[in-house]
């Protein structure tokens, strides 16, 4: 696959098998260990076009110099046989992957790559693995991407970026104290792995990080996980040219697996319990006092051989924290269903940590991939049983708890200790000190860019699309054996052990002022006692119990494709979606709770009350969130202001449910309550069988067998009972569809986010150290449109890693992350930069880059160009990487009024799309974003607002400044 410069002995490396099962009772897994190095590959045979690879690297730390997460960054620089910032990326695109990733745990770094299709992944696998094992670790590439001091004087690096947004946010100030408290201090457990500003700035050298590769970077301490269909021998044949180089690296294959190598770090491991428990009361950087949150920790048992035990206690401490036990269950199947190589990798990627392979260890990963038969024993267990293990576990362990409080005076205090170490910073190095850090930081970008010579990417062959094994479906729109049925149906024919159900509620027809009751609705309708037919009610703990016992999934939320949270709504968010999922052998169970929650819910004040608190208390941790709180802000700019993404969103909703509080303390519960009274009209008004769409992804031939081994009638009978309708006795209506009206139904138009002083606006924010930026311009409003395939690519063609966009910000002004995407529901373009350490520069930088292509004079890349277009093809292939991924894709293609074939259609127009197709789509809709004041959402520390609103003027951007939530 890769023709290195070092290859090496040139034999095929010998593989041992050491371990073989099969996980959830139907995925092979085998263990093999590579005899010469000690090197272990896992495989996992999961069925799908995405072949999933986890390198992973046992990792341990005795300070907070950060040293795996540095490490884990630098890797990607570069590595001795491919000596060039950005070949891993290029090698991925050119292998149909979407670049590289990795994360940096407490006890493991791990590094990541999906392929479309098993040859690409051999082909890129020996590439990734030279800069896991021989990284260049230069000086240039720390000072970029670890720490550095721009010419103003201030803080930079990738890195030390990443954790200023992190290190004084609530939540990470909150358990990295609980780890100090639970973990003595020679634990690996009690530092901060990513590490601390203080020590990025003053004691983490690249001496360092090159001593720590060296100490944990060996293949004996390394293991290579596969998920996904690939040829053992081609995979094995894909490892030999880095085993034979990491064998001549050593003097012998002996010295590789001898005793005196280093180590996995964690096998050893021994922590004392506390000696008593501990409270601590701690402080975090803050926009106004008040409010706290509370964590606590304590000791459990060892996960290797006290697995059943640990099973218990998790199953418990879900149970305490209101999710029933079943629940628990539940949502294992569906996430092994669903992303069975993520459920997979982890438990490997434990049992190569933690344990050895003994029999006694072997034994137990077996069953820790069978997990669903162990916790499913628990549901057996009596009362007294739990009450046993409360006690022993939790109530006679030595708690650690740890009090965080937002303080303004903290927040003040750390403002001006920045302001004063960048002041006092700049006296003494002066002007000349200054110039010269931002020479030495210009020599450093230079090196870091040295162009890839054209040979070395051509060692690695591009693999054809004849690996790829794609998932099918036969689909079907109201179909005759439906007939008297009274509501569009779509059904989804797919691999599946399970049934997937979406009722698609149109509330269209919704005044403004009901509509802003649906956060509460959704809340408080699947947290609510049913009353039956029989008007016995059943309180809201037994009927979240028996639900939990018959579906796996029960969610509510506002659009298709909606991200998690009560306030969030996705594409088409007239579309109150109830979503369900369910064993095929507990159909008719399942599908009952269709009409207990849409026609059976009992409307009780105290449920209500429980469920407006609990929404009142996620919308202050929102607005504490300055990324989240951008994308909020501009939804809220871009929505008309009856539309459901304006009604129900989070910035108007706090007052909406403080006065809803207000008015639940002074009422009683009588029949004709107010609150009951909206309820009800919502639902009636939802249910309405015009307003209902199905949507069903099942195997069809699966759930027959089974309805007719039970008994359990058919799924026309089922349907028929869950939506209490009764039944027209004429044919099926093949006209009725979905109510598939676009977003822009519910927006202002784009004349009126152009040119509007009130669109262009600035938060300060106490609790952010970075900045965030969201802009929008005019996009396709139509997934037919011509120029979507060109305009994709050119959007990828900026954003993708290693990629023009990319490269200049590094160069000019770091950021963390930034994005440019179309959403053509809208028809509009977002553009988005996030943790900005000086949000002007980069902004500038941006916008010289974007007018240079667009007014030509800049080159367009052929490389860059096909790069980016493997990319979008491999992410496209990725979106139906599961069956019901597969079927979900379908369901979105009736909205979009697109064929169903509409995702593989795309990646066949973008596989065509030319140089000047990109070009033109890149004028065409690129050019207004930089050149019109279309709306504009900046978020950045509160310190900071009068600058970044100076330095966005000179560029054209008339910021208002917003002083509250509520202006």
């Amino acid at each position: 696959p890769c023709e290195s410069s070092c290859c090496g002995l040139k034999r095929e490396p010998k593989f041992e098998t050491v371990f073989a099962c099969r996980a959830n009772g139907s995925i092979p897994v085998t263990k093999y260990v590579c005899q010469w190095t000690g090197l272990e590959v896992v495989h996992a045979e999961i069925e799908g076009p995405i072949v999933h690879g986890y390198i992973v690297i046992g990792t341990r730390v005795e300070d907070e110099d950060g040293l795996p997460h540095t490490l884990e960054h630098l890797v990607f620089l570069g590595s001795e046989d491919f000596p060039y910032k950005g070949v891993l990326e290029r090698a991925a695109n050119k292998c149909f992957a979407s670049g590289t990733n990795a994360w940096t745990d407490i006890d493991h770094a791990c590094f990541t790559v999906s392929t479309a299709g098993s040859e690409g992944f051999c082909n890129f696998l020996p590439v990734y693995l030279d800069h896991i094992f021989f990284p260049l670790l230069s000086e240039s590439g720390f000072k970029t991407e670890v720490y550095h001091i721009t010419g103003k004087g201030a803080d930079a690096g990738t890195i030390y970026l990443e954790m200023q947004a992190l290190e004084n946010t609530i939540y990470e100030k909150s358990m990295n104290t609980l780890l100090q408290t639970l973990y003595p201090p020679d634990s690996g457990y009690h530092y901060n792995v990513g590490g601390k500003l203080q020590n990025l700035r003053e004691s983490c050298t690249n001496e360092k990080v090159k001593k720590y590769h060296q100490k944990y970077y060996h293949p004996r301490n390394a293991c290579v996980i596969v998920c996904g269909i690939v040829d053992k021998r081609s995979l094995f044949r894909s490892l030999m040219t880095i085993i034979n180089k990491l064998v001549l690296t050593e003097s012998s294959p002996e010295k590789l697996v001898s005793d005196e190598v280093v180590q996995k770090p964690w096998i050893q491991e021994v922590i004392p319990d506390l000696p008593a428990p501990i409270e601590k009361l701690v402080k975090v950087s803050g926009d106004e006092d008040g409010g706290c949150l509370v964590s606590i920790g304590f000791l459990g048992p060892s996960t290797q051989c006290e697995f059943e035990e640990i099973c218990g206690m998790l199953l418990l401490g879900k149970y305490l924290a209101s999710e029933q036990i079943r629940a628990t269950v539940q949502s294992e199947i569906h996430l092994m269903e669903n992303s069975p190589h993520i459920v997979i990798s982890q438990i490997i990627m434990q049992a190569f940590l933690f344990a050895s392979d003994d029999i006694s260890h072997l034994e137990n990963f077996e069953k820790k991939l069978n997990k669903i038969d162990i916790i499913e024993t628990f549901l057996t267990k009596p009362t007294g049983f739990w009450i046993k293990l409360l006690q022993e576990r939790f109530l006679s362990i030595n708690w650690a708890t740890i009090f965080t409080e937002p303080s303004t005076e903290l927040q003040m205090y750390l403002v001006m200790e920045e302001e004063h170490r960048i002041s006092g910073r700049k006296e003494i190095l002066g002007g000349e000190g200054l110039q010269k850090l931002a020479q030495d930081l210009d020599n450093a970008l230079i090196q870091n860019s040295a162009p890839i010579p054209p040979n070395m990417l051509k060692k690695i062959r591009a693999p054809t699309t004849k690996s790829i094994v794609y998932h099918t479906l036969n689909r079907v729109h109201n179909p005759s054996w439906i007939s008297g049925f009274p509501i569009n149906l779509c059904v989804d024919d797919i691999a599946s052990n399970f049934l997937h159900i979406g009722i698609l509620m149109d509330t269209s027809s919704l005044s403004p002022e009901f509509r802003r009751y649906l956060p509460l609705f959704k809340e408080t309708i699947l947290n609510s006692p049913i009353r039956l037919e029989n008007k016995q009610l059943i309180p809201f703990e037994l009927v979240l119990a028996q639900r939990a016992k018959d579906l796996q999934i029960c969610e509510m939320h506002l659009g298709l494709e909606a991200h998690p949270g009560p306030f969030n709504c996705g594409s088409y968010s007239h579309i109150l979606a109830l979503g369900l999922q369910m064993e095929l052998g507990k159909v008719e169970e399942g599908m009952s709770w269709i009409k207990k929650t849409l026609w059976d819910t009992h409307w009780e004040l105290d449920r209500i009350k429980a469920a407006a608190y609990t929404l009142i208390g996620d919308i202050f941790l929102l607005r504490r969130d300055g990324y989240q709180l951008s994308q909020i802000i501009m939804k809220d700019l871009v929505y008309a202001d009856n539309s459901n993404v304006a009604v129900t969103s989070s910035l108007r909703q706090l007052t909406f449910l403080q006065s809803v509080c207000d008015k639940l303390l002074e009422q009683t519960e009588v029949e004709g309550n107010e609150l009951f009274t909206v309820f009800d009209t919502i639902l009636n008004t939802i249910t309405d069988p015009t307003n209902i769409s199905i949507h069903i992804a099942t195997s069809l031939g699966k759930l027959t067998r089974r309805m007719t081994e039970t008994r359990g009638g058919s799924l026309k009978n089922v349907l028929r009972n869950s939506f209490p309708f009764g039944v027209n006795n004429g044919d099926v209506d093949s006209r009725m569809t979905f109510a598939n009206y676009p977003d822009t139904l519910w927006m202002h138009n784009i004349a009126h986010l152009k040119d509007d002083s009130c669109n262009q606006v600035i938060y300060g924010l106490g609790s952010q150290i970075s900045s965030h930026l969201l802009m929008i311009a005019p996009g396709p409003i139509s997934y037919l449109d011509r120029q979507l395939p060109a305009l994709l690519t050119a959007l990828r063609y900026f954003t993708h890693l290693e990629g023009t966009l990319q490269k200049k910000i590094r160069k000019e002004a770091p950021s963390y992350s930034y994005s440019a995407s179309t959403r053509v529901s809208e028809g509009l373009i977002y553009f988005q930069l996030s943790h900005c350490s000086n949000l002007v520069d980069a902004y500038r930088a941006i916008v010289t880059m974007y007018r240079g292509y667009v007014n030509k004079t800049l080159k367009w890349s052929e490389e860059h160009f096909q790069a980016a277009k493997t990319s979008l093809i491999f992410e496209s292939i990725e979106s139906e990487k599961t069956p019901l991924s597969l079927a979900s894709n379908s369901l979105l293609s009736y909205y979009r009024n697109v064929p169903g074939t509409f995702t593989r259609d795309l990646n066949t127009k973008i596989a065509k799309v030319r140089l000047k197709d990109m070009r033109n789509a890149a004028r065409k809709y690129l050019k207004p974003m930089f050149s019109h004041d279309y709306a504009c959402v900046v978020v950045c520390p509160v310190d900071q607002v009068e600058d970044v609103s100076a330095g966005m003027k000179t560029l054209g951007k008339n910021l208002i400044v917003k002083k509250s939530f509520d202006d």
